[in-house]
């Protein structure tokens, strides 16, 4: 059998060897953190540039669309002119 004083000097190792593999464990943890970090930010950054990519386009068809909306409305009202009477009488008489 081992004496005590030998058990004491193994557990004392084996604390040792224990407290090393904590300290390499909070490294990693530490290492994947930061990996973890960086890749949220690549991943914002990855979707704001996404979000702007398209937006031009956007833009351009959605200035189209109001001028559509626009020249429609002024082609309605130009026909409501012409096929009024009372709509021309009343802007001839706003000319006057």
């Amino acid at each position: 059998m081992h004496s005590r004083q030998e058990l004491a000097v193994a557990t004392s190792a084996q604390v040792e060897i224990m407290k090393e593999q904590l300290g390499v464990t909070k490294e990693k943890v530490a290492a994947l953190a930061s990996h973890q970090k960086i890749m949220h930010d690549q991943a914002g950054m990855k979707v704001m540039c996404t979000v702007t990519e398209g937006l031009s386009d956007i833009g351009k068809e959605y200035i189209l669309l109001k001028q559509k909306q626009i020249l429609v409305k002024a082609e309605g009202a130009k026909l409501t002119y012409i096929n009024d009477p009372l709509a021309r009488r009343s802007r001839v008489d706003m000319l006057d």
